[in-house]
């Protein structure tokens, strides 16, 4: 009777509907702080439970009811069981071995991840009023201190668990949802089910960070195993419910690493929503220290006081009342934090480009207008995306406005002491700002290098959708960043001679890359992980194309054969299509490789086998079809099929979606001197 009702109650946590009555989050949440055990416990042995793609045995110990508000949200176990978690999606299955292999200590075998348990917790977002209470009494003491530490051990783990099961209650019914923490043998995991917002089921390994410091010790990093969707493939993009279409943020650094940002945002509804799920930083880390970046307030646009959680990087928002498909939502945001790090005590830092805004939990709900001024302390001079309305001073502050009509995601703002040259042609202004050893001829050569970039990549790519281009000297050494608008190089860009000729080297290659970011990536923003190839492998294979026309044909050959090195030791690790999902150290390395080099060869291939008219007709023809919207894999295997006139569906599966690898031929051999 009793292995009934638990299997009752937790097949009740997935498909049990919340009540139609509204709850206060902020209430809510700290309730599931307090959450307790309910009775002494029910017998787990037999037991079975299968939620997704997780199934769960339980041979021996404990269910423990959870009461969060006297009514039971969750279930605690406690003793010996196994869990067993199945990857069914043939996408991500390269992937998965070598995630579960570097992250665990587990292995996969035939698609599966299985493993023995201890202790478990499962939220769902259904409730449990119709249960049966099960044996009367209290939980032991030690039943409640296990489960006290369970919590506790959990706390730094940036899964803001309570957030997101509150969030599945606060919103329409219906919508299963379930989080699943596993006290597992070798490695602790965390599952979740979401069909409320983002309609897949993941599963995370946690490992510690500890970077040496106190702060660093209590942390714990997730890093993905899995992560399927559900109900849709995996190239169908999930419905979305609202999305951020305006930013107006006044931004003041009053001295220090101090900063307070006020920001309007305003949201579009597209599905009746009770609660927004955003994401907002919670802290940044400052030389291996916790910095708070704290959300003071949030109001309505008639200036009433709103309940928001924010935790862990997690934000969400309950709506003065439910909105529906076609309205628009008003919302004011203040911040404050001592978070403005200046590297090495250097004279710039950098706020962005995510983080300290309020955003959506998805990329391509993210897409707006943007205005913001902002005010620091003299010498500093303070950038970001945008043209410049005006700069002005008043007293010690150095103050500039800054505006873009055009859609634009992940703003960044910069402040640092600079001098700047300018150059106009054709309508499009490019500034340079750099430090004071930086020579005027230095600055004037790296603008005249990107009006040339900018000729050709309007002929093949359209036209540059700005009136400005910010290129910021930053203080360090062998990278480049470019948010719309503006391109971050680092200080080699600006040494002449033998000063930096180590880093020197491909510096205009690096300038072709980020520029070509303003089309892909800007113009048309990737619309989801899985789409990410087309920001970096289209960028560096268009940076190649446009060095081997305007400077040298050699200049091709070269990132051709530095592909080639770069991408061989990527091997069958992981696919191209979900590179961005590929977990550790090690994960990141392969993503390199699989972004900026296995990407860019299969470009290179896709070329060869469908000719360069059909190769650039199709790619221009994508970024005109979808100018200032977010583009897909879907999207480019239409164009891509359209201008061939053939079906390259299973081509781009294999390559980009799989392991395979196109034929590139045999390196060019080198003519020896004479």
């Amino acid at each position: 009777m009793l292995r009934n009702w638990i299997l009752a109650a937790l097949i009740a946590f997935v498909l049990a509907a919340p009540a139609a009555g509204t709850i206060d989050i902020s209430k809510k949440v700290e309730a599931f702080d307090n959450a307790r055990l309910k009775g002494p416990g029910a017998e787990a042995r037999g037991t079975a439970l299968s939620v997704g793609n997780l199934s769960l045995r339980f041979t021996s110990g404990k269910l423990f009811p959870i009461l969060v508000d006297g009514k039971t949200e969750g279930v605690f176990f406690i003793g010996e069981g196994q869990f067993e978690y199945s990857s069914v999606d043939p996408f991500e299955a390269a992937n998965f071995k070598t995630n579960v292999k570097r992250a665990t200590r587990y292995t996969v075998e035939e698609g599966k991840l299985a493993g023995a348990i201890s202790e478990l917790i499962f939220w769902g977002a259904g409730y449990l009023d119709d249960l049966p209470d099960g044996p009367a009494g209290d939980s032991s003491r030690e039943a409640q201190k296990r489960f006290r530490q369970f919590r506790d051990k959990r706390e730094f783990d940036q899964t803001a668990v309570e957030v997101q099961v509150v969030h599945s209650l606060a919103e329409p019914p219906g919508r299963p949802f379930a989080i699943v923490e596993l006290g597992a043998d070798k490695k602790d995991l965390v599952y979740t089910f979401d069909t409320v917002f983002s309609q897949d089921e993941s599963i995370f390994a946690l490992d510690k960070v500890n970077l040496g410091t106190k702060f660093t010790k209590q942390l714990r990093q997730l890093f993905v195993l899995s992560r399927q969707p559900i109900g849709r493939n995996r190239l169908t993009l999930p419905p979305m419910a609202y999305r951020l279409v305006d930013v107006d943020a006044n931004v003041v650094n009053p001295g220090g690493m101090d900063v307070r940002v006020e920001v309007r945002e305003t949201f579009e509804i597209l599905e009746p929503t009770r609660v927004l799920k955003l994401s907002l930083m919670s802290w940044r880390m400052v030389d291996l220290l916790q910095h708070d970046y704290r959300l003071k307030a949030v109001t309505g646009k008639d200036g009433s006081a709103l309940p928001f959680v924010h935790r862990e990087g997690h934000l969400i928002v309950q709506l003065p009342q439910p909105a529906e498909s076609g309205d628009s939502v008003v919302l004011d945001f203040a911040m404050e934090g001592d978070i403005l790090e200046r590297p090495g005590g250097d004279n710039y830092w950098i706020l962005g480009p995510s983080g300290w805004l309020p955003e959506v939990r998805r990329v391509d709900a993210n897409f707006h207008s943007y205005r913001v001024v902002i005010k620091v302390p003299k010498p500093f001079m303070p950038f970001s995306n945008g043209s410049t309305v005006k700069r002005w001073d008043e007293g010690n502050f150095a103050c500039a406005e800054f505006r873009e009509t055009q859609p634009i995601f992940l703003p960044v703002i910069l402040a640092g002491k600079y001098k700047s040259f300018e150059q106009t042609n054709d309508g499009v202004t490019i500034q340079v700002h750099a430090y004071a050893q930086a020579k005027k001829q230095r600055m004037e050569k790296i603008a005249n290098n990107l009006f040339a970039l900018l000729e050709f990549y309007e002929k093949t790519l359209g036209d540059y959708p700005f009136s400005e281009l910010k290129v910021i000297e930053i203080n360090q050494l062998g990278w480049g960043q470019a948010p719309p608008g503006i391109i971050f190089i680092t200080k080699e860009a600006f040494i002449p001679g033998q000063a930096a000729r180590g880093w020197s080297i491909g510096i205009n290659s690096r300038l072709a890359h980020e520029l070509a970011h303003t089309w892909w990536g800007d113009i048309s923003p990737w619309a989801s992980d899985e789409d990410y190839w087309l920001c970096e492998s289209t960028a560096d294979y268009y940076a190649a194309v446009a060095m081997g026309i305007l400077w040298r044909e050699s200049e091709f050959d070269k990132e051709m054969d530095r592909w080639r090195d770069a991408s061989r030791w990527v091997g069958d690790s992981g696919t191209i299509l979900l590179a961005n999902q590929l977990s550790t150290m090690a994960g990141l390395r392969d993503r390199q490789g699989l972004l900026y080099a296995k990407g860019p060869l299969v470009l290179h291939a896709l070329r060869q086998e469908i000719g360069d008219n059909a190769f650039f007709t199709a790619f221009k023809t994508l970024l005109s079809n979808r100018r200032f919207q977010h583009i897909t894999t879907q999207d480019a295997i239409a164009v891509i099929n359209m201008a061939s006139g053939k079906d390259y569906t299973d081509w781009i599966h294999r390559y980009i979606a799989g392991t395979e690898w196109p034929d590139q031929g045999k390196k060019k051999k080198k003519k020896k001197k004479k």
